[in-house]
């Protein structure tokens, strides 16, 4: 292998990556693969593309985003990222009953803490409607008989027609001009 010149030492002179005679390299390496190395290339090219279709599967029977993902998403300043938020939660309640307590939970905060009844000066925002939706499509056998706390929340002008009220705390709730049409109170 010849040098120009370089860094390294090869026959006194210093030499570098960059100066050595390619063509010298090529004849150097081997000119065919070892049959292993060829297995392990199909293996792992199936591997591959095992991994890509089981992540489509995977992507399209999950919700779209994980629970703590939906809860930050819930605090946003933006009204579409929190009804995305809502949404995701939604779809995380009934895609996977035992996380519909924390759902639940957050949902329920999260209208006490946007809409507390201190501040009914207007009716309640387009979030905090999809959240009282939300709360309402939930399966309630799925919430081990806790009862959701909105209790001092501002539901103005809500539209709680047919919800089941009976595991619902109201306690100090604003429910002026609310529908209460068909809303279950046992």
């Amino acid at each position: 292998m010849a040098a120009k010149n370089g860094a390294g030492n090869v026959g006194g002179a210093a030499m570098t990556v960059m100066d050595v005679d390619l063509p010298e390299i090529s004849q150097e390496m081997p000119r065919h693969r070892p049959a292993g190395s060829l297995a392990a290339s199909v293996a792992t090219a199936l591997l591959l593309a095992a991994t890509v279709v089981v992540g489509a599967s995977l992507a399209r029977t999950t919700p779209s985003g994980s629970l703590p993902t939906a809860l930050t998403k819930l605090s946003s300043s933006s009204l579409n990222t929190r009804l995305s938020a809502i949404s995701d939660l939604q779809r995380i309640m009934s895609a996977t009953p035992s996380d519909q307590p924390a759902v639940v939970q957050a949902l329920a905060a999260f209208i006490r803490r946007r809409s507390p009844a201190s501040h009914s000066d207007g009716p309640i925002t387009p979030d905090i409607q999809a959240a009282l939706d939300a709360l309402s499509s939930g399966n309630t056998s799925h919430d081990h008989g806790a009862r959701i706390n909105l209790d001092g929340a501002n539901l103005t002008n809500a539209n709680l027609s047919g919800m089941n009220l009976s595991q619902i705390d109201l306690t100090n709730a604003d429910l002026t001009g609310a529908d209460l049409s068909a809303a279950i109170a046992m």
